[in-house]
């Protein structure tokens, strides 16, 4: 959100607003200078861009923006603000100014300069994600490590990293013969991943399920939601520890059950479009 303020600082050098003794001035030039236009041209500008980064969220992007942040809204915040900084003879010749030639051209040139700033700051972050992603990564590497120094038997959060975004795909696998009634067994209880020595563990039941990592002191709550007997989604609620999220709140993770050898079950797991196999072992009865 720090584009919509900075956005908004860019349009009030162009637009002045008086205070109380100074109305009649004030609406002069708001109306010359179509002030309340230009700002919603802006807002809407804004909103467009973000609309890759919010999704299906940006109806309640758009509802908040035009809700807390209209025109009528902010307006007498910035006749106040601007009325410590301009006098009545300042504003009579900013007035005078914008009716010149020059100052219709200022009025008219401002939406389009405006336009290009933000493409051109917009294509100068695009460039250089693949730097911040991997400072991200960096810092996100760095957590993992000093998180884990009293726990050798930890795995080593690069590895940790590359596998669980692994780009590996897993439909060449081929689904075992076996009753998908028996998968009824692993709706609730207590689990491990196979060759996890981290000591990490996945406590289930038939609504929620909670993947705990207690070298991270990390507690990741999902909502789960059965498809059939072998397949379920798992929904991103939160994470007790705030640094160690990886998913954002409602993000869905699909597994389906492949294999079964007595309480432990082989599956693939798809996350973001992306597959891998993972074994589990059920090794608690929730009613133990």
């Amino acid at each position: 959100m720090k584009k919509l303020f900075l956005l908004l600082m860019l349009i009030s050098i162009n637009v002045v607003f008086p205070q109380s003794n100074k109305d009649s001035l004030s609406s002069k030039l708001l109306e010359l200078t179509n002030a309340k236009q230009m700002y919603n041209n802006s807002i809407s500008m804004m909103l467009i861009e973000y609309k890759s980064y919010f999704g299906r969220n940006l109806d309640v992007l758009n509802n908040f923006i035009w809700k807390y942040f209209n025109w009528d809204s902010v307006k007498d915040d910035y006749i106040s603000m601007y009325s410590e900084e301009f006098t009545a003879e300042d504003l009579k010749g900013l007035i005078d100014f914008y009716k010149s030639p020059l100052g219709q051209k200022l009025i008219v040139n401002t939406p389009i300069i405006l336009e290009k700033i933000m493409r051109i700051s917009s294509e100068r972050f695009n460039k250089k994600l693949p730097v911040l992603d991997s400072l991200f990564e960096t810092e996100y590497t760095a957590f993992l490590r000093d998180t884990t120094t009293n726990f050798p038997n930890a795995p080593d959060p690069k590895n940790f990293i590359k596998e669980f975004y692994s780009d590996t795909l897993a439909d060449t696998l081929k689904d075992a013969n076996f009753n998908c009634d028996d998968c009824k067994k692993f709706r609730e209880g207590k689990f491990i991943v196979k060759n996890d020595t981290g000591g990490s563990y996945i406590i289930r039941n038939d609504k929620y399920q909670h993947e705990i990592f207690p070298y991270m002191n990390s507690d990741a709550e999902y909502k789960i939601n059965w498809v059939s007997n072998c397949e379920y989604n798992l929904t991103f609620i939160k994470d007790k520890n705030r640094k160690f999220v990886i998913f954002k709140p409602g993000e869905k993770i699909n597994i389906k059950i492949i294999a079964i050898r007595g309480n432990e079950y082989d599956c693939i797991i798809d996350v973001r479009n992306r597959k891998r196999k993972s074994t589990v072992i059920k090794v608690k009865q929730t009613n133990q």
